[in-house]
Formats: C-alpha cells, structure tokens, sequence
C-alpha cells in the first residue's frame, strides 16, 4: 500500500494525525492529537454538564409518566457559546489532518520513486 493512502486512511478513519505519525511526521501528528483531543474532551464534559442540569430539574413523577416533558427540558437548557466554535475546531483538525497527510505521503511515495528509479539504474 502506498504511505498517502494508508496516511490518508488513518487520518480519516483512525483520528487525526495518525496518518502523520506513521509517515513519522511527530510535531504536526502530536499538535492535531492534542488539538483533537482537547476540543472533544471540551465537548464530553459540555453534554455531561447539560445532562446533569437537565437530571437535576427531573421530576420523578412527570418522568415516567411523560417522556416528552423530559426532552422539553433537554431542549431548554443551553449548551453554551462555544460549543459550534468546538465542533468546528474538531472538523478542521480533521480535514487538516486527511489533506496534509495525503500530501505528505504523496511526497514521501515520490521520493520512494526516484531512489527505486536510481537504483535501478546503477
């Protein structure tokens, strides 16, 4: 398999910068990790947050009689202000992660190319 598309794929389908780490790309695979990392962990314990408030305002009696009162409060409460901007960051890392991957394996398929060629040659 060529190193741009098995960094393309890990990068895609594993997380972000994986793809970076097996074409041993460590500072820019390291950064997408954390930046990955730190934005859904942000994201985890946003909704945990939202879960309990919505838990806290629960009425045992109107719950189990009424399912539609307990998605009335689940919709009530915010999630907050940051929480597109999370996602987005999430995204981002991503698509940064799947292209420049890519790229990066493109450069290193190519470079697997010309010593192949050279050593042929001689």
């Amino acid at each position: 398999m060529k190193k741009s598309t098995k960094a393309f794929l890990l990068s895609a389908l594993v997380f972000p910068g994986a793809g970076h780490l097996s074409l041993k790309k460590f500072v820019p695979g390291f950064a997408l990790l954390a930046v990955t990392f730190t934005s859904l962990y942000y994201v985890v314990t946003t909704a945990v947050d939202h879960a309990m408030k919505v838990i806290e305002q629960i009425d045992v009696e109107t719950a189990l009689l009424d399912p539609d009162a307990i998605t009335e409060l689940a919709m009530q409460q915010p999630l907050g202000a940051d929480a597109g901007m999370i996602n987005m960051a999430i995204i981002i890392a991503w698509l940064i992660g799947v292209v420049d991957s890519y790229r990066l394996g493109r450069k290193a398929d190519q470079a697997t190319e010309i010593e192949t060629k050279t050593a042929k040659d001689a």
